[in-house]
């Protein structure tokens, strides 16, 4: 079940068994994903499809908010800062804050980047950090909202700073780590200007065959933290890397799973079956750290609970497993855990992704004297761009390098548009994959398509296998078919459902596709809806999306580091991973299994970078493309980023987020209605009020 709390009015307590179901549960069935305790001492948790809940002095739980103050329902993360302003970000719309018992949200029309919101912290000054899938904001109440690095001259640092983070910890007051896809990077101040710099790299694309050693664990980076003694601990999906000199040199520790995972590797290893010195991690995949201040680390996994380890022997002193609630359960449960709080004692608190909140040994959270105090509404200005700013990005555009023919970068993350994809995507084509609908493969001249398995497989597993789950949906995450007037889930997968044949510790077969795009720039997207992810072991599903040249075979790929990295990972909402590519050319891209119940696709779409382009044939006519009408004044500073960016990338210079900040521009300007309609379907976003939507709406829908 996904809706066990019962939902009352705003500040009301949840009823005596709500209660009991969120807490100390491990069968609550609440998708519980964050967890923190409040400058009051007071506390605060998140959750997918439940929102933002809030324990008050008498301890009891409050479901504070959902869809309607948020503007989505899944909170991701949550952050106090001194003013005693709570920040809930979510997975799709922003971050709001809450102070007062008032609300206000900011997304990418007044706030961060994306609205995708990763994680939230405030640094010693004050300062609020949000990690987005387009890198860092920074917010304080002298600077107000920053982008460290985005805007930055120097090239290297410009584009690390546009990729998605995951987490981040803070090192120095002008240094802060972050957590990527590419590894763990250091991002500081130098002389007045931010620089992003590695600071964790894997030597080797393929996981080491030991259990313990001296370098760093490839794949994304998912949490960083500091223990007592400024040791940099990594969180890993092959371990957790550790550095005592400020990410000089390093090393690892594996979980109990470590063998079996390095025996299902593609890429063949020869396995040191040596005993590590220290006792291996619960398991291979660690999701979480939370240093405590007795010089302790506590990490949480995905299928194994949690633990805490002496943070300079590593020495293990408890784990949940200890707990008879915890490890009489079966596979789901208290197994996932999302977030830690220490409480000190060897105990802590616990959110768990389908065991709700709970603690070790069912320890009680502690209570407040007093309730908290609201000593004055006041709230974040909106973000804004000033002139010079609009005027120095289009003197940058102007001066980028293009992509070579045969090269391609990553362009971003999308997780708003859900099935939504006429106009916002699809406008030179692609293929609706597993339909049964001839119609649903768009494949233009100049193009091609095709999806197969990779060549690590059990035997002769069948190819690949296509699934139709429902004729007709009203799910908005499953993707619409206009000339039918219908939604229609349906998929492609690799057939590692079949757990028989493919363990999880089996590293393949992943979904490949090979694809051709003609001359120019051009975005590829790649749609994934985990349409039951919040079931079992269906949970696990998070899939690295990996872009390669056409000239290498998928085995040539296994060994080799990719063009450009992206990832899905949080399907609940259904999300689009792209990539800009420069044609004529041919590619390889691989989404990864990771370990997961079945690598799953929907969709793959093919756009032109660059001017508007006109409405697809497979778009109906009712769906009308809106038009933007001629800029009045358009040598103004907002025409003419806009213009940069048409004229950029015509000659192959992706830029998605100028396009973003143009677009926000000219709404705070005044624009016509009908410029910011085009305008934002040609950048992709949607507005506020809901009209792009409404204006694509199936008859049948919603």
């Amino acid at each position: 079940m996904k809706h066990l709390l019962l939902v009352l009015p705003l500040l009301f307590p949840l009823s005596a068994s709500a209660q009991t179901q969120i807490w100390n549960n491990p069968e609550s069935g609440v998708f519980a994903t964050s967890l923190i305790r409040g400058d009051h001492g007071d506390w605060w948790a998140g959750a997918d499809d439940e929102g933002l809940f809030h324990r008050d002095a008498m301890g009891n739980w409050t479901q504070l908010a959902g869809q309607k103050e948020l503007g989505d329902n899944n909170v991701t993360c949550i952050a106090v800062d001194p003013g005693h302003r709570v920040w809930v970000g979510t997975a799709s719309a922003g971050v709001t804050v809450y102070h007062g018992n008032h609300w206000k949200r900011y997304s990418v029309w007044n706030g961060p980047l994306s609205n995708r919101i990763n994680a939230l912290k405030v640094d010693s000054s004050g300062a609020v950090w949000g990690a987005t899938d387009a890198g860092l904001f920074r917010w304080s109440e002298k600077d107000g909202w920053e982008y460290p690095g985005v805007f930055a001259g120097d090239p290297p640092t410009r584009d690390a700073a546009r990729k998605p983070v995951y987490a981040l910890a803070f090192e120095a007051p002008n240094s802060v780590l972050e957590a990527t896809d590419d590894g763990l990077n250091r991002i500081s101040l130098v002389g007045g200007q931010p620089r992003i710099e590695p600071v964790g790299r894997s030597t080797s694309k393929v996981q080491p065959p030991r259990a313990q050693g001296q370098s760093f664990l490839p794949g994304p980076v998912q949490d960083v933290a500091f223990d007592s003694a400024k040791q940099i601990w990594c969180a890993t999906r092959y371990g957790v890397c550790l550095s005592k000199d400020a990410g000089a040199t390093w090393r690892f520790l594996r979980g109990a799973d470590w063998q079996a995972n390095a025996r299902g590797s593609a890429v063949p290893l020869v396995i040191d079956a040596k005993n590590p010195d220290e006792d291996p991690l619960a398991e291979d995949w660690v999701t979480t750290l939370a240093p405590t201040a007795d010089g302790k680390m506590w990490l949480g996994f995905r299928q194994k609970g949690a633990e805490e380890r002496d943070c300079h022997t590593l020495e293990l002193i408890v784990s949940t497993r200890d707990d008879p609630k915890f490890a009489t359960q079966a596979s789901f449960g208290g197994d996932w855990t999302s977030a830690i709080v220490p409480l000190g004692g060897d105990s802590a608190a616990f959110a768990r992704y389908g065991g709700g909140l709970g603690s070790l040994f069912g320890a009680n959270l502690p209570t407040l004297d007093q309730e908290r105090i609201w000593t004055g509404v006041t709230f974040p200005e909106n973000a804004k761009f000033p002139p010079q700013l609009l005027a120095g990005l289009a003197r940058n555009l102007n001066d980028r390098k293009p992509l070579k023919v045969g090269e391609g970068i990553f362009y971003s993350l999308d997780r708003e548009t859900r099935g939504d994809w006429p106009l916002r995507y699809g406008n030179e084509g692609g293929e609706l994959w597993g339909t049964y609908d001839s119609n649903a493969r768009l494949i233009p001249p100049g193009f091609s398509l095709e999806i197969t398995t990779g060549p690590h497989r059990t035997g002769n597993t069948e190819d690949r296998y296509v699934y139709v789950h429902e004729l007709s949906s009203v799910n908005p995450n499953v993707v619409q078919m206009p000339w039918r007037n219908i939604r229609r889930q349906a998929e492609v997968n690799d057939g590692t459902w079949q757990g028989g044949k493919y363990p999880y510790s089996f590293d393949g077969p992943d979904l490949w596709t090979t694809l051709s795009v003609p001359e120019g720039l051009h975005r590829v997207a790649f749609y994934w809806y985990n349409k039951d992810g919040h079931s079992g072991d269906n949970r696990m599903r998070d899939h690295r999306v990996e872009l390669f040249s056409g000239d290498l075979t998928p085995t040539d790929c296994l060994n080799q580091d990719p063009l450009a990295k992206a990832r899905l990972w949080s399907g609940w909402n259904g999300e689009y991973a792209s990539f800009a590519v420069r044609g004529p050319a041919k590619f390889q891209v691989r989404i990864a299994r990771d370990r997961s119940h079945a690598t799953q696709l929907q969709a793959v779409f093919f756009d032109r970078l660059g001017a508007p382009q006109p409405r697809p044939s497979w778009v109906p006519e009712r769906f009308q493309l809106p038009v933007a009408p001629p800029l009045q004044t358009p040598d103004n500073p907002i025409a003419t980023l806009w213009t940069a960016c048409d004229q950029a990338e015509s000659r192959g210079v992706p830029c998605p987020l100028e396009r973003t900040i143009a677009l926000r521009a000219a709404r705070d300007s005044g624009a016509s209605t009908d410029l910011l309609a085009a305008w934002r379907v040609q950048a992709g976003l949607w507005d506020e009020e809901d009209t792009d939507r409404k204006a694509i709406a199936l008859n049948n829908a919603n």
